[in-house]
């Protein structure tokens, strides 16, 4: 899991976030979201994007509104198919 994230490959870096996750490490729970988030990979832009803007988020993300808003009505307009926009309704 850790060569594929290290590598690029989002799945992976998600995949190691959770590891990380379970083990209560959530610096680089954290950083492996953020990083998946960065390549623009559906999923990790709408959880780091949910973070960001919940003031009391349990993995301890410093919340920023206005990057929340940003990433998440990306995800509403681009609308890339599955449950995305939906998702975003029940975050908004």
């Amino acid at each position: 899991m850790k060569a594929s994230a290290e590598n690029g490959y989002p799945p992976g870096m998600m995949g190691l976030a959770a590891i990380y996750i379970e083990k209560e490490d959530l610096k680089n729970f954290r950083l492996w979201n953020e990083k998946a988030a960065n390549t623009g990979y559906v999923e990790a832009v709408f959880g780091y994007g949910s973070y960001l803007g919940n003031d009391q988020s349990a993995f301890r993300f410093v919340q920023n509104l206005v990057k929340s808003y940003a990433l998440l009505s990306l995800l509403y307009e681009l609308d890339g198919g599955g449950n995305v926009r939906r998702d975003v309704d029940d975050v908004f």
